[in-house]
């Protein structure tokens, strides 16, 4: 099935790169080049995952953002509670942490502390469903 995928996920990208000869690449536009190759780059993805958690048993690798998949609708909702509370005071970040490499590494590392927050309210039981 692997095999099969990765297959996949070549034809996909072969298929995206010509057709955006069509109509270029772009997220805004949906355009046929951008889906074909996000749903590639989703199944190289599967396949990376699936190998290293199922085949070669290092789930545990991901257990620190368990909560996230626990609670998903809280770790969703907390970086909108974030923004609301920093802008009460009217707190803005600098431009350097907003941009580039910096703010990558920002927001990744925003990323985990809302994953550390939805964990901590779970612990105490704060559970959000639909």
């Amino acid at each position: 099935m692997i095999i099969l995928f990765l297959i996949l996920a070549g034809l996909l990208t072969v298929v995206g790169f010509y057709s955006r000869t069509f109509w270029g690449i772009s997220k805004l536009r949906a355009t046929p080049a951008w889906l074909l190759l996000c749903s590639a780059i989703t199944i190289v993805a599967f396949v990376g995952i699936y190998w290293l958690t199922d085949l070669r048993k290092k789930a545990r690798w991901f257990a620190f953002i368990k909560p996230a998949g626990y609670n998903t609708l809280l770790c969703y909702l907390i970086p909108y509670f974030a923004y609301a509370v920093m802008s009460i005071p009217g707190v803005e970040l600098p431009e350097i942490l907003l941009t580039g490499e910096i703010g990558l590494i920002k927001s990744f590392l925003f990323a985990l502390l809302c994953v550390a927050i939805t964990g901590g309210l779970s612990r105490v039981g704060v559970r959000l469903k639909l």
